[in-house]
This record gives structure tokens, C-alpha cells and sequence, in this order.
């Protein structure tokens, strides 16, 4: 008979990220759903750097800021199914966080994105451009 313990330890038998410790970057709370607004501003373009900074606050508070900085990588599909599905579930709640973080018309974008680091990094790419003359400077 296999104790609670050593089922614990399985990698087979637990592959729901509730399960797991909640320092695992996989790890959602039972609060987290779709359409939870992380920030209290929505991104409207103008905004960015003060919008960019209270989404690295939650996403560093949710323990999420390594899937738009881009230092998780997805898994393999076909070598990793498990870690891949968690991954998978992670990156699309992020997605709809962002997507419920910007103006509808930003939202078309984020809607289409296949990870939350592609998103970040459009939305960065279009709205962090620096002022060209302090530039030149």
C-alpha cells in the first residue's frame, strides 16, 4: 500500500498545478480565474510605464513574472505532456490577465498571442519608445 507521502512524491500522480507547493511557477490559487483584473488601470498606450510596473508587481506577487520575461520556456509537447499541460494552463490564464489588463482595442492583439512573453514583448516593442531628441542626447 502506497502512503499519502510517497503518492505525494509521485510525479504521475499529481499533475494538477493545485497540488502542488505554491513556489512552483506552475502553481495557480483557487482565486485565480480567466478574467481576474490584476492591475486597477487598463493599459490605454499612454499609460505604459506606470501600467508595466503594477503588472511586474502582481505577476512577481503571483510568482508569473518568468513566463512574460521569457525564462520559461514551453516544454516539449511530446517529451514533457504533463509539464507542457501545466505550462500550457499557466500561460493562458496570463494571457486572459493581460487581456483583461488593456483597452479593448489593445485586447485584439492578445486575444491572437500564443504565450504571455510574446504579448509583453509587443507590448513593450509599441509603447516603451523613448522620446527620439532625448535619445539623440
Amino acid at each position: 500500500m502506497v502512503s499519502e507521502l510517497d503518492q505525494s512524491k509521485s510525479p504521475n500522480t499529481s499533475n494538477k498545478s493545485n497540488d502542488m507547493n505554491s513556489s512552483n511557477p506552475y502553481f495557480l490559487q483557487h482565486s485565480d480565474h480567466p478574467s481576474l483584473m490584476l492591475v486597477p488601470i487598463k493599459l490605454n498606450g499612454i499609460n505604459y510605464p506606470s501600467w508595466s510596473k503594477s503588472m511586474i508587481h502582481a505577476l512577481t506577487a503571483k510568482n508569473k513574472l518568468s513566463f512574460i520575461d521569457g525564462s520559461i520556456e514551453p516544454p516539449s509537447e511530446i517529451d514533457k505532456p504533463t509539464e507542457y499541460a501545466l505550462w500550457n494552463q499557466c500561460n493562458s490564464m496570463i494571457l486572459s490577465w493581460l487581456a483583461h489588463s488593456v483597452e479593448p482595442d489593445l485586447a485584439k492583439g492578445v486575444i491572437h498571442a500564443k504565450t504571455a512573453h510574446q504579448v509583453w514583448q509587443d507590448l513593450k516593442d509599441q509603447f516603451s519608445q523613448k522620446n527620439a531628441p532625448a535619445i539623440y542626447h
